[in-house]
């Protein structure tokens, strides 16, 4: 009923309003009055539904009736008039025309109806109400006897947990009886593992063969020593008990794996003995004998191992047994390999020569009839060869050389690249087997002296410094491969090498330093008619710097800093013996009769050196013959104008101070008689006097090529003193005289020369 007085009264609210808002439209159209019968109608339905309501509701209309009753404002009016007709069922009311009245009458019947019906329908429900009512009950009962067993079968649950810890803390202990249970059985068992002895094992320490089935059980026996030296058990009772029989297997396996290392060393050395080329040549190290020696041994690497780590006084002299012998067979060896050095090794190495030639000696039958003996003219001394060849193969294998003689450069490549190979073979060796590579120190400290004692008497007997600066090259190339192989045990001895080579090298260069001083120039002048050509010395020379010249590391080959330090030594010595060169030829020069062949003999053997050593790059003095060569053909073209034409000279150089420009005359005192002497002079004689210049330019230069081109310098340095002759000509001479038409032209002086310095090779050749 509460709900129906609720609908009743919502709708009573609408009611209200929708007369209000029609009230307010009659209000606005007819009168005043109309309004106050309106309100006094809305009051009395208030009234009435009031009383109706009282007694099952508690709703209270008095917000309705102040509604109702409130006065209508009248500034108000217009916008509710425009809010409420914009409502949809205004609209509709408005635009039918319905009968207000009539129209709130049906609402109250309908409404009277509805409540009508409602009341109705709540008295049907009753029963239905009051079923609901027991089913409540019943529910509330049956709620009430769950929540009661919910709240036994807690309390089991609380038991439950606690017998869950309780099982837990069991389990748990059990756990750790059970774990430390474990550790106790599995270190009984490792306990008695170690140190119990079987008679099996023993008899196969002290009885079985040394090989790989003998590497495992060391292995064991090596387990069980290092057991029963732990600190925590070597004081047990148990432990001391075993450890005397092991340690007598310890004895017993140290003696055999001494023996068998020890047989197999000797099965190197009778290999070593079988083949006595078996540190050098092709094969070098890689005999099948000691790779398969070598290889047995590494197979069983653990034994050597065991020594270490269980008898180190077997150890000791284990390998000092190997040193010893491996040590013998290496120094034998190589010893062998210099004495064959010094019996095969070419003899040109150790003869006595120097840039000098060997002076002229006199011989005879006691000193009475005597005869002259030629200067030696052979460069072969001095001339690197075939050697250079070494230098691409300074890596190469040891070569087997027959009983044929080599040269020197040849056999100690040979015999130290196999020194670097037999070095690296017994690191590789060592490293392995022995676990240490310094034996390889201890081996070859004995060899390695043995050959600085034999290159101390091998240098001292070489005079050739070409066949010094090769040695030096190769002992470079085999330090810098040992440290590309990362192996410094002979680092020491390589050092010392390059030490003596050096210090030999510098030596030789005294030496032919003093020879150049202390020569005497008359003996290049022996036969007058070639003197002024190239001499020996210059030809010695040559060779010398070209092959210093070839053995210098090029900057294009990607030489490592040892090898730029060859470079660093040897182009100062050779600044030294170059200086040394240029003073003797220059003193040789002072012995001849004219200043025109002094030049000429400077210029041949200048040239010579020039022409030999422009074929190589980077000569550290080529540049500095180049030179000289230059300031003497100038000097010579010079002296030979001035010899053939030496008046013409004389005018030109007082009047020009630089004839290479157009300056005017400085100098002008000169009579016209003498400038038209001079030009009749040269008009006529010029062509018959350049002649006699080119038939003897065959005669002064040996070389060819080098007489041309002077004659081609010499005809150009002729036509540039005609053409300053002529500046100064019509410089000082006003108009035109009769006599200039002695004064050719410069093409035509050109043309008159130009077959002569064309046909001057052809003809001479």
């Amino acid at each position: 009923m509460a709900v129906y007085f609720q609908l009743l009264s919502r709708q009573g609210i609408e009611k209200v309003g929708l007369l209000k808002f029609l009230n307010l439209i009659v209000m606005a159209k007819i009168n005043l009055h109309l309004r106050d019968y309106l309100h006094s109608k809305i009051m009395n339905d208030s009234i009435e539904l009031d009383a109706s309501f009282q007694n099952d509701s508690e709703i209270d209309l008095t917000d309705f009736l102040e509604m109702a009753s409130r006065d209508v404002n009248f500034d108000e009016m217009d916008q509710d008039i425009h809010r409420f007709a914009s409502n949809p069922s205004v609209r509709a009311v408005l635009e039918k025309g319905v009968d207000l009245q009539n129209y709130g009458s049906k609402i109250q019947a309908n409404l009277e109806a509805a409540e009508v019906d409602s009341i109705n329908d709540y008295l049907n429900q009753t029963e239905l109400v009051k079923k609901l009512h027991k089913e409540l009950s019943t529910c509330d009962q049956e709620l009430e006897d769950m929540e009661n067993l919910l709240k036994e079968f807690k309390g089991s649950l609380g038991q439950v947990a606690t017998d869950i810890n309780n099982l837990k803390l069991q389990s748990n202990d059990i756990s750790i009886k059970l774990n430390n249970r474990k550790k106790f059985e599995e270190y009984l068992g490792e306990f008695t593992k170690h140190i119990s002895i079987t008679q099996n094992f023993v008899n196969k320490i002290c009885y079985g063969p040394v090989g790989q089935s003998y590497v495992k059980l060391l292995k064991e026996l090596s387990e069980k020593l290092q057991f029963i030296h732990r600190k925590d058990i070597r004081k047990s009772k148990a432990v001391t008990e075993a450890a005397v029989p092991l340690d007598k297997l310890r004895i017993a396996a140290a003696n055999n794996v001494r023996k068998w290392i020890i047989s197999k060393v000797n099965e190197l050395r009778d290999a070593y003995s079988r083949d006595e080329n078996s540190i050098f040549g092709e094969q070098g190290r890689d005999t099948p004998d000691k790779l398969s020696i070598q290889n047995s041994m590494i197979r069983c690497r653990f034994l050597f191992k065991f020594l270490i780590e269980n008898a180190p006084d077997v150890q000791q002299t284990t390998r000092n047994y190997y040193v010893d012998v491996v040590s013998r067979i290496y120094l034998d060896s190589f010893r062998n390999e210099t004495r064959k050095i010094t019996s095969q090794m070419a003899q040109i190495s150790i003869s006595p020569e120097t840039i000098v030639p060997m002076p002229p000696q006199r011989t005879g039958y006691f000193n009475v009839l005597s005869v002259k003996k030629p200067v030696r003219q052979s460069t072969l001394f001095f001339s690197l060869g075939e050697r250079l060849n070494l230098l691409k193969d300074i890596l190469a294998p040891p070569q087997i050389f027959t009983f044929d003689s080599y040269p020197v450069e040849a056999l100690l490549r040979s015999l130290y690249q196999a020194l670097i190979d037999s070095v690296t073979s017994e690191v590789t060796f060592s490293s392995e087997f022995f676990l240490d590579d310094n034996i390889a120190t201890d081996i070859f400290a004995s060899t390695t002296n043995e050959l600085e004692l034999f290159l101390d008497r091998l240098l001292y007997k070489i005079t050739d410094p070409i066949c010094i600066v090769l040695l030096l090259r190769f002992a470079v190339a085999h330090k810098a491969e040992m440290e590309r192989r990362r192996i410094f045990k002979i680092d020491q001895h390589l050092i010392n090498v390059q030490r003596k080579l050096i210090e030999r090298f510098r030596v030789i260069i005294q030496m032919n330093h003093q020879a150049l001083e202390s020569a005497d120039p008359k003996m290049f002048l022996e036969n007058p008619a070639t003197a002024h050509h190239a001499n020996s010395m210059t030809k010695r020379f040559s060779e010398f710097s070209l092959s210093l010249s070839k053995l210098l590391p090029n900057n294009e080959t990607g030489q490592n800093s040892g090898s730029n330090n060859v470079t660093e030594i040897v182009t100062p010595e050779m600044h030294t013996i170059s200086a040394a060169v240029i003073d003797l030829l220059e003193r040789t020069s002072k012995e001849f009769k004219t200043p025109e062949l002094t030049d000429v003999f400077l210029i041949n053997n200048y040239y010579l050196i020039f022409y030999t050593l422009q074929s190589i790059n980077n000569c550290p003095v080529f540049e500095l013959f180049q030179q000289k060569l230059s300031d003497c053909t100038v000097h010579f073209v010079d002296l030979e104008i001035q010899l053939n034409f030496p008046k013409l000279v004389d005018v030109v150089r007082k009047a020009f101070a630089k004839l290479e420009t157009r300056e005017d005359p400085l100098f002008i005192n000169f009579s016209e008689n003498e400038l038209k002497n001079i030009a009749i002079d040269f008009k006529e004689n010029h062509t018959k006097r350049m002649m006699q210049i080119s038939e003897s330019q065959v005669f002064k230069f040996g070389d060819f090529h080098n007489g041309k081109m002077i004659l081609q310098l010499i005809a150009k340095r002729l036509v540039l003193y005609w053409v300053k002759f002529d500046q100064l000509c019509h410089y000082l001479i006003k108009g035109s005289p009769a006599w200039f038409g002695n004064l050719i032209s410069t093409q035509q002086l050109a043309l008159n020369i130009k077959p002569m310095t064309d046909s001057f090779y052809s003809g001479s050749k």
